[in-house]
């Protein structure tokens, strides 16, 4: 694998050092190694088929990681669990307007470094906000309804590095 990549141009430079290979091969070392990683990346799949399963994904769980892209996410279901988001340099839009919660309490976890998180909360939901934020910033602009009409509960840890959190 790449161990053995490894080792084979550390023996080259070793035989360039020691005077057995000598002349312009360096002319021709670079591309050539280029064009075999190269080729290593396209036919690697085909000597070796993928073994393992595709975890299944489920609406009532989150689990989201991007990275210099976004995503929209709307959740439909009786019974969200929690989970976790993480921006790194991307958006994530989380909308849980039709979504219940099972046994009426979840936890999300938000990070967002460089980047931006909303997360759009029924009317009706307490939201319990921990956060820590280093030059970024968590908002909850959620609309406290009194607690004898809450329905449910969302924690939300949320930690913003040079990026923000929303909470709507």
């Amino acid at each position: 694998g790449f161990g053995a990549i490894l080792i084979l141009i550390g023996g080259f430079f070793m035989l360039v050092n020691l005077d057995i290979i000598t002349g312009r091969i360096w002319l021709y070392f670079w591309p050539l190694l280029i064009i075999a990683a190269g080729l290593w990346i396209i036919l690697k799949p085909r000597f070796k088929p993928c073994q393992a399963k595709a975890p299944e994904i489920k609406e009532k769980d989150l689990d989201a990681f991007i990275i210099f892209s976004g995503i929209k996410r709307r959740f439909n279901t009786p019974e969200f669990r929690g989970g976790k988001a993480t921006a790194l340099f991307g958006g994530i839009d989380l909308d849980f307007t039709q979504a219940a919660l099972a046994d009426n309490k979840a936890t999300i976890e938000l990070t967002a470094i460089f980047g931006g998180i909303e997360v759009l909360v029924p009317s009706d939901w307490e939201v319990v906000v921990d956060s820590s934020s280093i030059f970024g910033a968590v908002e909850d602009k959620h609309k406290a309804v009194p607690p004898a009409e809450t329905k449910a509960t969302l924690f939300i840890r949320a930690t913003a590095m040079f990026g923000g959190i929303e909470i709507k």
